[in-house]
């Protein structure tokens, strides 16, 4: 048992999942298994300490035992993972209204030893045995992927399990092996979308559009490989060749006489992790690039989530003569007078706003 809460732990989770499933197919009925993972432990235990983070714990264990039904059982997984298995499902559509009610009582507010309130939510992934599996450890495999569905569609939100999230899952995993692969292979390409003047017709900039062309001729689209370099970190190193070959070929466009201005779109990763004002100052002197033709483009988002450092690292690229734009303004929680606090040149109005026009 988990020293902490009383509830079976990891081990005898197993032992008694293992049990269940052979008890199901035998009687011929079916369980479901949930994995829940508790939104905002970490902060809590941050704040306020490890004690009051156990004495959580122990609260939300009580929870998950009032909750449930007779016969049912809860275990702690480890840490702030826990698993619930439902015994006797006689219906498979009855299941939300016994999910709904647990993660509900995990909601109610929680009065800490310290005074302190705290309201939390629990996402979940959902297995129905044996109809997916009979094997315990994948049981507990389709159930993780199935959680992690649900974070990633909000807090409070239950996934069932599904072939697709497992293939969905593999998929991620070898893109993301593929992409470390593509840098080393220079499978990265950059292509440049023109800005045209109305008036006159002739291209005045042009945008480094990101671009993924595998050895063997096939494009991966820009919505699925850039989401995969930003978790795993891969965006800062993508982001500054990207920033590099912008510079090389904007240089090459000058000297063949096309006087254009580059823009480029750094990730909120690389605001938040890398130097850019000394990795910029690097590819235009590695180029010997006009700081002036260049433009940076920097999502609303980013710039959000560290104003302080983001309004000083902006004007120390406005002050070498660089070109700043907010990219997607208007899809952040930013009002107008917001943008009193940075000296910006262009504001790209999300295309949103403009679609029905």
């Amino acid at each position: 048992y988990d020293t902490l809460t009383n509830l079976p732990n990891r081990l005898l989770f197993t032992k008694l999942l293992k049990k269940s499933i052979a008890n199901t197919i035998r009687n011929k009925k079916k369980i479901a298994l949930l994995v829940l993972d508790i939104s905002r432990f970490r902060d809590i235990n941050d704040n306020y300490g490890p004690e009051i983070g156990d004495e959580l714990l122990k609260k939300i264990a009580l929870c998950l035992t009032q909750s449930i039904r007779e016969g049912d059982s809860a275990s702690r997984l480890g840490g702030n993972e826990f698993a619930v298995i439902l015994e006797n499902v006689e219906d498979e559509y009855h299941l939300p209204k016994i999910i709904n009610k647990i993660l509900k009582k995990i909601e109610e507010p929680i009065i800490l030893s310290n005074t302190t309130t705290v309201n939390i939510v629990s996402s979940a992934g959902v297995v129905v045995l044996p109809k997916d599996t009979q094997d315990v450890n994948l049981a507990i495999q389709y159930a993780n992927s199935a959680l992690h569905q649900a974070k990633q569609d909000g807090h409070g939100v239950y996934k069932f399990y599904t072939d697709e999230f497992l293939r969905q899952s593999r998929q991620k995993i070898a893109y993301e092996n593929a992409l470390r692969l593509a840098l080393k292979n220079n499978e990265l390409e950059l292509y440049y979308q023109p800005q045209v003047h109305m008036q006159t017709g002739k291209i005045i900039s042009a945008e480094a559009l990101l671009r993924w062309k595998r050895q063997d001729g096939t494009m991966v689209p820009p919505s699925v490989f850039i989401p995969i370099a930003d978790k795993t970190g891969l965006i800062n190193t993508i982001g500054e060749w990207v920033l590099f070959e912008a510079c090389r070929q904007g240089k090459l466009w000058l000297e063949k006489g096309y006087n254009l201005t580059i823009a480029v779109n750094v990730s909120a990763n690389q605001v938040k992790y890398q130097n850019l004002p000394l990795l910029i100052s690097e590819a235009l002197n590695k180029y010997d690039y006009d700081p002036h033709k260049l433009e940076i483009e920097i999502t609303e988002s980013a710039l959000m989530q560290r104003e302080e450092n983001a309004a000083q690292m902006l004007y120390s690229l406005r002050a070498k003569g660089i070109r700043l734009a907010i990219d997607d303004f208007g899809t952040g929680y930013s009002s107008l007078s917001y943008l009193k606090r940075f000296p910006i040149d262009v504001l790209k109005i999300d295309k949103s706003f403009i679609d029905d026009i």
